[in-house]
């Protein structure tokens, strides 16, 4: 499905129904995409560096990539 994507674009995807997040951005890197882990291992995304400043851990997501994980529910 990425690689049908052409443009700027970062967002997040989530599946109620399985629980997974599909977190991505533009191969051209246009936009700032942050992801970081708080103390409480919660993972957080941003496009803004300082909306993540609870985090232990801030990463930038690299241009062309994407992050495809599970949260837990309740």
């Amino acid at each position: 499905m990425l690689g049908m994507l052409d443009g700027q674009f970062s967002f997040v995807l989530h599946c109620t129904k399985t629980n997974m997040v599909l977190v991505a951005r533009d191969p051209y890197a246009i936009t700032q995409l942050y992801w970081g882990i708080d103390m409480n291992g919660n993972i957080q995304i941003a496009s803004e560096i300082k909306a993540l400043e609870t985090c232990i851990r801030v990463e930038i997501l690299p241009g062309g990539s994407y992050l495809y994980f599970n949260v837990a529910g309740g």
